[in-house]
């Protein structure tokens, strides 16, 4: 005789029925499950099985049956039990996940298999919510509804940040406030329930919040020439819309309340005529916050030129104790400070002249590195560029390369990595025989160390230079030679 193969997935109403934890003291552990309250499948001609009983904090449960007198019911290919003399058996499943379980059954007559039985069953309460939307619109949504008692229930974004959570009763009751995503529209959340870190199970409910905030008229970037402003948009039906300058904690005018159309209109204070940036904000269902934009410019007068960017065009070192003639360029007619690292102002005062020169003279002294900023001057124009660095001549180091060994060679079709060192400020690149650059540039590091990688491939002969550029100073190079791969 053939074996037979069946599944048997209880139901859901009686998976609930199976699995609804009885009440407990607040600080004892969820109890065990209770035996089912409707009989499990029958089969008069084979193997049959059911859950007794189901132990969430021990993660066990209780599986019985019939089978023939006398036969042997293997457990998931692990253990097995006897049926007794009236072909009843019994079994306890240990190490059970929290959710989703089954089991797999085998009946055997001596070492004949002659049935077998996979049965499906939930070790805890499925998740079973609903949102809520209260009628109030600065209170947050809820999702309430049953699970698991005493577990975790979280509310997590698409992109699994945190909206809400709290843990379910005794009974495995829970009421979840959610964050609202200050976005207009459906929201998709993923509710999720676990008991001790373990998750249980989880679902998706979309949350919708209705139309976010947007305005109809005035259009963006209209001319204002003065006096009250009269808004139209539209937004979620019953939310509340406000109207401020943003950044401004006061309101232009009082709320209005998004009408069944989803309509709403406001009319703002006087406004001058020096152009505004409004914000629109309204809060909807939920709590959500959204927010529109709305630029109302002055007319229109002639906007100053920008300032030309301030620079330092020399020296790029100097000689400590004699005097130093710092200079640069900027914008024509305006006045110059000089600013340190520490926000100081070192000069002031510097005039720039027609042709955007300027310069300032002071001694400075060593082994000070300046660093210095270009704060610029005119009219009600300001403007800072920076930072710039002037070393004394004595910190620059010599330009080296100091590794590879040229005499080994490279190894074809690996990084070679060059290293040495130079002046703190420079960049070092590589070129070939031809002044064609082959790899780089990279900037040195403070302490005037510098390195590059670049793959170099047999057979053939590199001849290779290594150029320092500083800012102020001409260009150091190194001859490196001809680097031939190893043989």
């Amino acid at each position: 005789m053939r074996p037979q193969h069946r599944m048997t997935t209880i139901a859901a109403t009686a998976t609930v029925a199976l699995l609804v934890l009885t009440s407990a003291p607040a600080s004892a552990a969820p109890p065990d499950s209770p035996l089912p309250a409707t009989p499990s499948e029958t089969h008069p001609s084979g193997l049959t099985a059911r859950i007794e009983s189901v132990d969430v904090t021990d993660r066990t449960a209780v599986v019985s049956g019939n089978a023939e007198a006398g036969a042997t019911v293997v457990v998931d290919d692990t253990f097995e039990v006897d049926a007794n003399d009236a072909g009843v058996w019994r079994a306890e499943l240990g190490h059970l996940p929290l959710g989703p379980a089954s089991t797999h059954l085998a009946e055997y007559r001596g070492e004949t298999l002659v049935d077998t039985l996979d049965l499906e069953f939930f070790v805890g309460t499925p998740l079973d919510v609903t949102r809520t939307f209260p009628e109030a619109r600065t209170e947050r949504v809820h999702v309430e509804g049953r699970a698991t008692p005493e577990s975790l229930v979280e509310v997590l974004s698409v992109g699994g940040g945190l909206l809400g959570s709290g843990r379910t009763d005794r009974d495995g009751a829970v009421d979840v406030e959610v964050l609202a995503p200050d976005a207009g529209g459906v929201h998709t959340v993923t509710v999720r329930q676990s008991l001790d870190g373990e998750k249980i199970d989880e679902t998706r409910l979309d949350l919708d919040y209705g139309a976010a905030v947007s305005v109809a008229s005035p259009a963006d970037g209209t001319i204002h020439t003065g006096g009250p402003v009269a808004l139209t948009g539209k937004g979620v039906p019953r939310g509340e819309v406000r109207v401020r300058e943003k950044g401004s904690t006061s309101w232009l005018a009082p709320a209005t309340t998004v009408l069944a159309s989803g309509t709403w209109r406001v009319t703002t204070a006087p406004l001058d005529d020096s152009g505004h940036d409004l914000e629109v904000v309204q809060i909807g269902r939920g709590h959500n916050r959204t927010t529109a934009a709305l630029t109302l410019e002055g007319p229109e007068t002639p906007e100053p030129a920008p300032l030309l960017p301030g620079t330092i065009t020399g020296p790029a070192t100097y000689t400590a104790g004699t005097l130093t003639r710092i200079e640069g360029m900027a914008t024509p007619r305006a006045t110059v400070a000089l600013v340190n690292a520490w926000g100081t102002e070192v000069a002031r005062g510097i005039p720039v002249d027609g042709a955007g020169h300027w310069h300032h003279d002071r001694v400075l002294a060593a082994p000070s590195v300046y660093t210095l900023w270009v704060a610029q001057t005119l009219a009600t124009q300001t403007a800072k560029d920076g930072p710039f660095t002037i070393h004394p001549e004595t910190l620059r180091p010599e330009f080296r390369v100091i590794s590879p060994n040229r005499e080994a060679g490279y190894v074809s079709g690996t990084a070679t990595t060059f290293s040495g060192t130079a002046d703190p400020r420079a960049a070092v690149h590589v070129q070939n025989k031809w002044g064609t650059r082959v790899t780089g540039p990279v900037d040195a590091t403070p302490d005037g160390g510098w390195s590059l990688s670049y793959v170099l491939a047999a057979p053939s002969v590199y001849d290779l230079t290594f150029v320092e550029t500083t800012p102020g100073t001409s260009p150091r190079t190194v001859a490196f030679g001809e680097f031939r791969p190893r043989s």
